[in-house]
């Protein structure tokens, strides 16, 4: 295809953008940052051509995305890794943009899959369509390659970027986007869809549809303690087994264990499960896997308090109005439990080390904590996810008004 040829196609195709992250693998903290964004786009009542690429193309009901959002074409085609694949080289010669629109894409925790996303950078730069960046966590770049090479695609590759914490903002402190407008605000994007949960979740917790029985004991003050589990590092399921044991014997209440990645941490949770006792396991319940945004904010607003790991299991928590406490493997994490004022509600450090090697007591006590002030909690992170409902809006508009008008 030559020069001509690409300019001619962009032209024709002034209103399409070319969507690229992990979805469609199964990680539902990457479908609500999709969702997020094609809400926030459709919000807008502009038309557009929407190229998504996912995992299984088949997984999409085109049907249903054209009933959300009715203002956006969507295609979906598979994701590859590779960026010079013939499908993806089409996908970046017929569009204007190339859009990364959340989470935590940039982490070397995985030096091939760092590189992966950063050749599609690069690559939209070759084919001349612009590199956006919007809602980005970068606090799992660590390495020293890893970061001057993000810093040299800050410089060069990338045209607008968002961020959702305060320590990516400062992570950019060395790039161009330093002092920027577009830093200004920071939040995760997935606060966009509080609007819609709110709507679907009455207000004592239980969903307007059908909730389980297990959903409904919450109602009369012995509700279960929900719970997101993922593999990491040192972590054993037979020492998470010791802490859940705990717990059940010392609150006397049920424990729901969700999955936030369909295999991975469904995976997890069966051997947790299987390293209980008879007794403990009674009272614990594997909840299905649904990557439905409002059926999953339904069933955690209506727990007494939710104890996560998965960083988009407490954004939902909040934007459900509900308690929650944070097991942060990781820095955002942390971050996002200190953004809403209840960094007493993180466990990190040396005692998230304690607790993942079979210790309960620090969670115990957030939890004895969190139950004697669990409407104040609720109530803070209600008003918090409002507060980040606004921002996101805020952001995206900056960004749109920039970048897509």
């Amino acid at each position: 295809m030559d020069s001509r040829t690409i300019t001619e196609a962009r032209a024709a195709c002034n209103k399409k953008i070319f969507l690229y992250g992990y979805f469609g693998a199964g990680n539902i903290g990457d479908e609500l940052i999709l969702t997020a964004f094609l809400t926030l786009l459709d919000s807008r009542g502009a038309k557009f051509e929407v190229i998504i690429a996912v995992d299984n193309p088949l997984l999409y009901d085109p049907t249903r995305y054209r009933t959300d959002f009715v203002n956006l074409d969507i295609l979906f085609i598979k994701r590859h890794k590779n960026p010079l694949n013939f499908e993806i080289i089409k996908s970046f010669t017929t569009s204007r943009a190339f859009i990364i629109p959340g989470g935590g894409i940039f982490q070397d925790y995985n030096p091939l899959s760092f590189l992966c996303y950063y050749s599609f950078l690069l690559c939209a730069k070759i084919f001349g369509v612009k590199n956006y960046l919007l809602y980005q966590g970068l606090t799992g770049i660590n390495g020293r390659a890893s970061r001057e090479l993000f810093y040299l695609a800050a410089n060069r590759f990338i045209d607008y970027i968002s961020v959702r914490d305060a320590e990516s903002v400062s992570f950019l402190s060395k790039t161009r986007f330093n002092d920027s407008a577009c830093l200004n605000e920071y939040c995760d994007s997935v606060f966009a869809l509080k609007t819609v949960i709110s709507k679907e979740i009455k207000t004592d917790g239980a969903s307007n549809s059908s909730a389980t029985a297990l959903d409904l004991e919450a109602l009369d003050g012995r509700g279960a303690i929900g719970f997101s589990l993922r593999p990491w590092k040192s972590l054993k399921a037979a020492d998470i087994a010791k802490v859940l044991t705990a717990v059940t014997e010392l609150s006397g209440r049920k424990i729901k264990l969700y999955s936030m990645h369909k295999t991975v941490d469904c995976d997890f949770n069966a051997k947790v499960i299987a390293a209980l006792d008879e007794k403990t396991r009674t009272n614990i319940t594997s909840v299905e896997y649904s990557n439905d945004a409002i059926k999953l904010a339904g069933s955690l607003g209506a727990n007494i308090i939710n104890v996560g790991m998965r960083f988009h299991f407490s954004v939902l928590s909040m934007c459900a109005g509900a308690a929650c406490i944070g097991l942060a493997y990781d820095e955002k994490v942390c971050g996002l439990y200190r953004a809403a004022n209840l960094h007493e509600l993180c466990i990190a450090g040396r005692e998230f080390d304690e607790l993942i090697s079979g210790s309960a007591a620090p969670l115990l006590i957030r939890l004895e904590y969190a139950l004697k002030n669990r409407t104040q909690i609720k109530n803070t992170a209600a008003r918090f996810a409002d507060e980040c409902l606004k921002r996101v809006e805020n952001m995206f508009n900056d960004f749109y008004e920039k970048s897509l008008s």
